[in-house]
């Protein structure tokens, strides 16, 4: 719109070139006669002076779409910078899913071990339920983290403008 604005502008530089016509049919009432008459004409306008104001106008439309390149030079940064950050983000669930899917298979072991000496009678109770309460951590950070990955990945998919669902019919 605004390069088309700008187009107008500088047609204020050139000529402006008019058609004209018409044509006129009279029936009268009282001698039943009628007339018929034609017009056509054109005409040629070109100003010589008109005290700057193309050249303010052309000025005005080449500023407003400078202005309009540079929004939408603006909104391609933040977009790309929206879309690098959802990257970067998903990338670090990941990494992170994987560090608690780790600390949850290390937990498991140290409930196995703490169970099997548990019931060996070599370690007390208190040691067993702190083992577990650690297994139960690790699992809640390893679904925080799916959680995180999941929201990642939701991100993600609307900073690149895809739809968040798969909508079949």
């Amino acid at each position: 719109a605004a390069e088309a604005q700008a187009r107008q502008a500088r047609a204020g530089y050139r000529p402006r070139v008019s058609a004209f016509g018409s044509l006129d049919y009279d029936r009268g009432w009282v001698t039943e006669g009628d007339g018929k008459s034609y017009a056509a004409g054109g005409m040629v306008q070109w100003d010589f002076w008109d005290g700057k104001l193309t050249r303010g106008r052309v000025n005005e439309a080449q500023a407003n779409l400078e202005a309009a390149r540079e929004e939408e030079r603006k909104l391609r940064l933040a977009i790309g910078l929206e879309v690098e950050q959802a990257r970067l983000e998903l990338k670090a669930a990941t990494e992170r899913l994987a560090v608690t899917e780790a600390a949850v298979a290390q937990a498991e072991e140290s409930v196995e071990l703490t169970r099997s000496r548990f019931e060996q009678g070599l370690m007390i109770s208190t040691q067993l339920i702190d083992a577990e309460t650690a297994l139960i951590a690790a699992r809640v950070r390893r679904a925080e983290a799916e959680g995180d990955q999941r929201i990642a990945i939701a991100a993600l998919r609307k900073a690149l403008g895809l739809p968040q669902l798969n909508s079949t019919p």
